[in-house]
């Protein structure tokens, strides 16, 4: 029974040691969720967000880290809620440049938006 506790805890200290020293293949910094937090809480001020974005995307491309998914996304929601809808477009791209799984949900996004805008 001693023999078969230490066993388990040997393996579980390895497993822990394993997982501890993995690191993130995507960039994560308190810009994002800052900015992410802030739109959840209803803050009108769309500019200090898409700030805060911005300094994301350059944290990222100094790491050399991937953007989380859904971040282009949510920089152009922000920029669509801040009357850039052309600069939205270019984020929704870009986020299905990076995450091609998303390229249907976005692309019946954008449709959906451009029929609110025919009417």
């Amino acid at each position: 029974m001693k023999k078969l506790l230490i066993g388990i805890i040997a393996i579980t200290q390895i497993l822990i040691a394993g997982c501890s020293t993995r690191d993130s293949i995507y960039s994560w910094n308190d810009g994002y969720t800052e900015s992410m937090y802030m739109y959840l809480k209803d803050d009108p001020n769309y500019s200090e967000q898409i700030e805060l974005m911005n300094e994301y995307f350059e944290d990222a491309a100094s790491t050399g880290k991937k953007v989380a998914p859904g971040a282009y996304a949510h920089m152009a929601l922000l920029m669509s809620k801040n009357n850039d809808d052309a600069q939205a477009n270019e984020y929704l791209e870009k986020e299905k440049q990076a995450f091609p799984e998303s390229t249907h949900y976005l692309d019946f996004l954008m449709n959906l938006k451009k029929q609110k805008q025919d009417k």
